[in-house]
């Protein structure tokens, strides 16, 4: 989550501790001290999710040029 706000804010996770620290910045938690654990959850997994489909692209295609090598290695 820190690194996501970070990110928005462009600058780094540690500075934004730094500013916490310093009092120049304060998180907003829930009463257990944690952000909203289900929104960040659904958010992950959602990343997750599109990084393995992203993967399996990726997979899809270096099968599909390895298929082809070999076919063309086979004709030689």
């Amino acid at each position: 989550m820190i690194g996501e706000l970070a990110r928005q804010a462009g600058t780094s996770a540690r500075t934004l501790r730094y500013y916490e620290a310093q009092g120049l910045v304060r998180p907003r938690r829930c009463a257990n001290g944690c952000p909203d654990s289900i929104s960040v959850l659904l958010r992950k997994l959602a990343e997750v999710d599109a990084g393995l489909a992203r993967l399996a692209g990726v997979r899809e295609q270096l099968r599909c040029q390895l298929d082809r090598a070999r076919a063309d290695r086979r004709r030689r």
